[in-house]
């Protein structure tokens, strides 16, 4: 299966600080553009359009949306866990929301059609765009990193970030990008992979493993970038059996036994001991999370 690095994506839109954009027709321009706009850190809508697809379907997320074996929510909980962070955090009708890392789009649609809100999404796969905007003609769907959100400060009223921190060597930034983008109050609805037994972590570290597993963090880590950022958590649950769940409904869909352990980091690679691998996991006892944190009101001057 084909490594993916960050040369293989072609970004679109200059003003996020990514490459230079290639000339897109009219027709292909972003359907929420018009409504979108003001929040945007561009004035070109061409910056919007879609790039072609990376050609590389064999990238295991992209397998994944095509296969269906994760139900288009290639995360544990899935929907209802959506519905969840929402019960727990709920967003006035129009609200302005942002899925990073949003695969095909399965939660923007959710958050449009279900709870009426105008919501956006953004993925750095290419395939995973023209496959969402295939698939839900009509949604806002950016290609782009959580690394630099092609947004403006103070403009979003909540964003979403459903296993997808997890993914990214560079969590933390990813996180000071949701808090300049969100308003003062703003809220981050988050859920991961967490350590439940931190201890064993810097073993599981030193193997230096990829995917989820390679940016699992424990609590105390999680809540002090947070922290650090900006953020105050408001509201933390596990659902660790949302976890056992996914992986089983993958490895039952046939054909993925492999590639989850891909997932997880814990395909071999050139001198890992497969077996001491997978101890290294199993002693960190992976768990999932929700949480709720609030962008923290900017406190008044001579206060």
């Amino acid at each position: 299966m084909s490594r993916i690095s960050a040369a293989h994506f072609r970004w679109t839109c200059s003003n996020a600080r990514v490459a230079a954009l290639s000339s897109s027709p009219r027709s292909s321009l972003w359907a929420g553009w018009p409504k979108w706009r003001d929040s945007l850190k561009t004035s070109d809508p061409a910056c919007l359009a879609p790039g072609p697809p990376t050609g590389h379907a064999g990238l295991l997320y992209e397998r994944l949306a095509a296969s269906g074996a994760a139900a288009d929510a290639i995360r544990p909980g899935g929907l209802p866990l959506t519905e969840r962070a929402l019960t727990l955090c709920p967003f006035p009708p129009g609200s302005r929301l942002l899925d990073v890392g949003c695969g095909v789009g399965t939660t923007v649609r959710y958050l449009t059609d279900r709870h009426g809100h105008r919501a956006a999404g953004i993925d750095p796969s290419a395939l995973m765009i023209e496959t969402g905007r295939r698939r839900y003609p009509g949604l806002w769907l950016m290609r782009a990193r959580g690394e630099a959100l092609p947004f403006a400060d103070d403009v979003l009223d909540g964003v979403l970030a459903e296993c997808s921190l997890s993914v990214t060597r560079a969590a933390d930034r990813v996180v000071r990008e949701i808090h300049r983008t969100l308003t003062p109050g703003g809220k981050l609805l988050m859920s991961d992979v967490y350590a439940r037994n931190p201890e064993f972590l810097p073993e599981l570290r030193r193997i230096g493993l990829s995917g989820c597993l390679g940016g699992i963090k424990s609590m105390e880590e999680l809540a002090f970038s947070l922290g650090a950022s900006g953020f105050e958590i408001l509201h933390w649950e596990d659902h660790s059996a949302e976890l056992k769940l996914f992986a089983a409904r993958l490895i039952l869909s046939g054909g993925f036994a492999a590639d989850f352990r891909c997932l997880w980091g814990e395909c071999g690679g050139e001198g890992r001991n497969p077996e001491k691998t997978r101890q290294a996991v199993s002693r960190v006892r992976p768990g999932y999370f929700l949480l709720i944190a609030g962008k923290r009101m900017k406190k008044a001057a001579g206060f």
